[in-house]
């Protein structure tokens, strides 16, 4: 009878000795705990300036990282790239019109840091408190959401210069916004800064009427890949621990 405790033994320790999450990346998410619907919400970077492509925008990208890894359950119900917050709470009836989403990938504050002339803009005074009782309608629409609040990333700043050290400030209250309130932080300025290969020049062209070129601001497609990779990092970081093993950046980087 010893004989076949032995080789039992054995299989019991090379199981205790596997490292914890082995064998994550095959096994999808609990699906008790899968989303469904999906919104992502930004201004022109999320529209897609400037990639080559649709299939190279971080909104696409991030929304080939949540299919993969929930097979078959996770719809993009919703997307909206507006100018700036107090465009989109000048329209929020528009939100509330469509599906409640499970999930909401948020990113907003690059126009209001360089003050565009184009957009409906909330005073730097109030922004913060703007920003926060934003993230309040968005729990209040959907109780259980799942906020990623993005900062705001590098678009070409250099040291020293004004626009980065009001990006710096606007990043203060993001997160300070974010956190009070449990969210997750996709930290896209540390994914982007002074990495001018993420960067669009006029050689790149985009899909965008009438005629866009690259214009030193936007990301190109580099820059699109490592603003989808944050925003997945810091999703599952908060809401999906096990998925920390599971980072599919081969789909990112298998896109040129």
């Amino acid at each position: 009878m010893l004989r076949y405790r032995l080789p039992l033994c054995a299989a019991l320790l090379l199981l205790l000795l596997l490292p914890v999450g082995a064998g994550a990346q095959e096994t999808p998410a609990d699906v008790s705990s899968t989303p469904r619907t999906v919104w992502i919400v930004g201004d022109s970077l999320t529209r897609g300036l400037n990639a080559t492509g649709e299939p190279f925008m971080f909104r696409n990208l991030l929304l080939d990282d949540l299919q993969t890894y929930y097979p078959g359950q996770v719809n993009l119900s919703f997307w909206r790239g507006i100018c700036s917050m107090g465009r989109l709470e000048a329209r929020w009836d528009v939100f509330e019109a469509v599906p409640r989403p499970d999930v909401v990938f948020l990113e907003l504050g690059i126009n209001e840091v360089i003050r565009s002339d184009e957009c409906e803009l909330v005073p730097d005074d109030v922004w913060a408190a703007h920003f926060g009782n934003l993230l309040d309608r968005l729990q209040v629409l959907s109780p259980d959401v799942r906020v990623v609040v993005g900062t705001v990333p590098w678009s070409g700043w250099p040291e020293g210069s004004e626009m980065r050290a009001r990006g710096s400030v606007f990043n203060q209250w993001i997160r300070a916004e974010a956190e009070a309130r449990g969210m997750a932080v996709a930290d896209l300025w540390a994914a982007t800064v002074d990495r001018p290969d993420g960067i669009s020049s006029a050689a790149d062209p985009n899909p965008f009427p009438p005629s866009y070129r690259g214009d030193g601001f936007h990301p190109n497609n580099a820059g699109h890949r490592r603003i989808a990779s944050a925003f997945w990092t810091a999703y599952v970081s908060r809401y999906e621990p096990g998925g920390l093993t599971y980072l599919p950046l081969q789909v990112h980087q298998s896109r040129r």
